[in-house]
């Protein structure tokens, strides 16, 4: 009985210290990850990677699900934010069904303005790129790429965390 006792407790140790090691990818620079793009049609390219992110403008990779409030919440707030409109650059991914994001693409692309990339993780690779994130994510990164922060819907308000956008902006 001890042993078995003792086989459950190493165990339960296990599962707990692999579920914290998730959150271990320290953040310094824009990780490499290469996703399927979905919009806009750029030519024949299938994939879009870190390496096609331009290193001209800010960045916020934005970890979503279509079918999400806070992400379409996050979507139609953004568009009030004119004058960031073309001077970062955004990456939705996701692993959502395509229909769903052809959906959130057709209602809020457009308005989002130029530098917007939808992409689809098919081999839910995001948390070994990003660290284990839930949905909707946001990433900030600086014109050279360089990490800013991280916001979480419930985190501070999506002014504060636009706000911090608009300082590296500005700071062109």
């Amino acid at each position: 009985m001890k042993k078995l006792n003792l086989l459950f407790l190493l165990a339960t140790l296990f599962l707990s210290l692999n579920a914290f090691a998730q959150d271990e990818v320290k953040l310094d620079t824009l990780p490499e990850f290469k996703f399927k793009l979905l919009y806009p049609v750029i030519d024949d390219q299938v994939s879009y990677s870190n390496w096609d992110v331009p290193k001209d403008k800010p960045v916020v990779a934005i970890y979503f699900d279509p079918t999400c409030d806070h992400c379409q919440d996050f979507a139609n707030h953004y568009k009030k934010y004119n004058d960031l409109k073309g001077k970062i650059t955004l990456v939705w991914v996701t692993w959502g069904e395509d229909k769903d994001v052809q959906n959130f693409v057709f209602d809020h692309a457009i308005a989002l303005g130029p530098n917007n990339y939808f992409m689809k993780d098919t081999n839910y690779e995001i948390d070994s790129s990003f660290g284990y994130c839930n949905v909707p994510t946001f990433f900030l990164f600086d014109k050279n790429h360089k990490f800013i922060s991280k916001h979480h819907p419930e985190e501070p308000s999506l002014d504060d965390f636009l706000g911090l956008i608009k300082e590296d902006v500005d700071e062109k």
